[in-house]
């Protein structure tokens, strides 16, 4: 593996190599794992938010059926001020639960 890492980092370098399955394979799993050393969970502050909007097209459903769902405690809004987010982890969360129930 380190021979093809130094092979790309040459410039100006026009080479064929010829590649089998079994080399294919070990180059996704370097790269799978180096993937996954460097892999870092956002923190609770960092986590992403969405609009109302996303959260509706992401979801599948009308803003009367969203507003419901905050009713019901299904999801939580985050309130900014006058705007209100909702964050992508408990969304994520309902879809999995969702399936879950359904399989």
């Amino acid at each position: 593996m380190e021979t093809i890492q130094t092979l790309i980092n040459e410039r100006n370098l026009n080479v064929s190599i010829p590649v089998t399955p079994k080399d294919l394979q070990e180059f996704a799993t370097s790269v799978a794992k180096s993937v996954l050393a460097n892999y870092q969970p956002k923190d609770k502050d960092e986590e992403e938010l969405l609009t109302v909007d996303e959260a509706m097209a992401l979801l599948k459903i009308s803003r009367t059926a969203l507003w419901r769902w905050e009713q019901k405690e299904f999801l939580k809004p985050v309130k900014l001020g006058r705007f209100v987010r909702y964050r992508k982890s408990d969304i994520d969360n309902l879809i999995r639960k969702k399936e879950v129930n359904h399989a």
